[in-house]
């Protein structure tokens, strides 16, 4: 309730009497970690890090009941880095130093505005997408420095990470149908390089990608929730057009079930590049078991299969998760990556070179409000 009436005040201040019948709640995380990471060949690099289990951040969010049914809704979040010099939602390219960040926290997360109803709900913005949605649902830990499947690879818009997120972006969800949603996202590089498309999934830096505004992706998910069951369906197509000689599609399936005594998950992803050919796959599996009335053992396990038989990695982890509160607890875990002769997957920001394994102890303090 403090929390309302304090972000009801500082609206009211900017705005006057404009956001007098919204409904606005401050939110977020912050998350501090001690990080132990070592690669074959290369000195043990240790750091304090602002995102351990999860990036920190700052959100307001709000709806308007504009009658009839009808409500506006908009959410604006940006990533912070709480060991930095940088401003909230400042890159560390546009800061005073390079980041140590293991979650890639910082920037412009979640912003959008939208209109919601019977019909379900639509929203323009930058924007998490089905993809983002999709892998950050694949283990306890999904997003952290202790997420395997994020660490070996193999994704472009399916990812738990500034990468799954799209610029110029609209999104569609429909109401549910018994547990089962649909949803549809268009994003559009039309302003330069945006983060969430072109650099990323080209190769093409951002000098060159800012030449090129026809760069777009469209996504259809469909996730059906029920009782101790979920599963989640998507598929993606980067319509890339000059920006690539081929497209690129991917698609993914995982789903979880809550057995009381364990929460187990499991995933399957593909990526295709039209234009070499190549069609990469990943699979994992995790568990997430209750210890105890507020602790979760979290166990997790990924591998890539990919065209070049020389590229594969594999990466396994665990951590364990102790509540405090129902909104602050403490954390530790380890994740270990081993790649094949040509890959170069990193447990953490630390470099890799092909062929070498990685490794990386972390505990840390998280709290939401």
């Amino acid at each position: 309730m403090q929390k309302k009436l304090i972000a009801m005040a500082v609206a009211g201040f900017a705005s006057g009497a404009a956001f007098a019948q919204s409904n606005v709640t401050v939110y977020g995380i912050l998350d501090m970690a001690y990080i132990r990471a070592k690669a074959d060949g290369a000195d043990t690099r240790t750091f304090i890090n602002s995102g351990g289990m999860s990036g920190s951040r700052l959100g307001f969010k709000g709806v308007e009941d504009l009658g009839n049914g009808l409500k506006a809704v908009f959410n604006l979040e940006w990533g912070v880095e709480m060991d930095q010099q940088l401003g909230l939602g400042q890159t560390a390219a546009a800061g005073a130093s390079a980041s140590n960040s293991a979650t890639s926290t910082t920037g412009n997360r979640h912003s959008f505005v939208g209109l919601s109803g019977g019909f379900g709900t639509v929203a323009a913005g930058r924007m998490q997408t089905a993809g983002y949605d999709f892998a950050c649902t694949t283990s306890p830990i999904a997003g952290g420095i202790f997420d395997a499947y994020q660490k070996i690879g193999v994704y472009s818009l399916l990812s738990c990470s500034g990468a799954g997120r799209a610029n110029n972006a609209f999104a569609y969800i429909s109401p549910s149908f018994g547990g089962l949603t649909l949803a549809y996202n268009h994003g559009r590089v039309s302003e330069g390089a945006a983060p969430g498309i072109a650099g990323i999934y080209t190769g093409v830096g951002a000098a060159s990608a800012a030449k090129f505004s026809d760069a777009y992706a469209n996504l259809f998910a469909a996730t059906y929730d029920a009782g101790p069951l979920a599963v989640r369906g998507v598929y993606s197509k980067i319509n890339a057009k000059d920006l690539l000689p081929g497209n690129i599609k991917e698609w993914g399936l995982n789903g979880s079930y809550d057995l009381g005594v364990a929460k187990l998950y499991a995933s399957y992803q593909t990526r295709k590049d039209d234009a070499s050919g190549d069609k990469d796959k990943k699979w994992g599996i995790a568990a997430g078991i209750p210890v105890g009335p507020t602790g979760t053992v979290a166990v997790q396990y990924a591998k890539t299969n990919m065209d070049n038989s020389d590229k594969d990695a594999k990466g396994w982890s665990i951590a364990y998760i102790h509540g405090l509160s129902k909104r602050t607890d403490v954390y530790a875990g380890y994740n270990r990556v081993n790649n094949d002769d040509l890959a170069n997957k990193a447990s953490i920001t630390a470099p890799v070179l092909a062929g070498d394994s990685s490794s990386a102890f972390g505990f840390g303090l998280r709290h939401r409000f």
